[in-house]
């Protein structure tokens, strides 16, 4: 990982993409957060994880997994939103929830 420089013209620039108004103060508070973060970065990206283990994902043998079985979803279940689908409209229609007197 290249280092990383952060300045406040950097911030300046996120700050304008973002359409965000920061006084100076802000700025220089947000630099000095971006430098740790890269700092904290640059230092994980030194660590060793495992280097001679591999990945034994790709020892599956296809024989031991199961045959997909399909079956039809029950799509008025009670607890479904289904149960609220109109399938003449495509739309679903809900009871009131807000402003309800029950």
């Amino acid at each position: 990982m290249a280092h990383c420089t952060i300045d406040i013209k950097v911030v300046e620039k996120i700050a304008k993409t973002a359409a965000l108004e920061l006084d100076k103060e802000m700025m220089l508070e947000i630099v000095s957060d971006l430098k740790k973060i890269a700092i904290l970065f640059e230092a994980m990206d030194k660590i060793e994880i495992c280097p001679t283990k591999l990945s034994d994902f790709n020892k599956i043998n296809c024989a031991e997994l199961r045959d997909d079985i399909t079956q039809e979803a029950d799509t008025k279940a009670d607890k479904c939103c289904y149960r609220y689908h109109d399938a003449e409209t495509g739309y679903f229609t809900v009871p009131k929830v807000l402003n309800n007197e029950k």
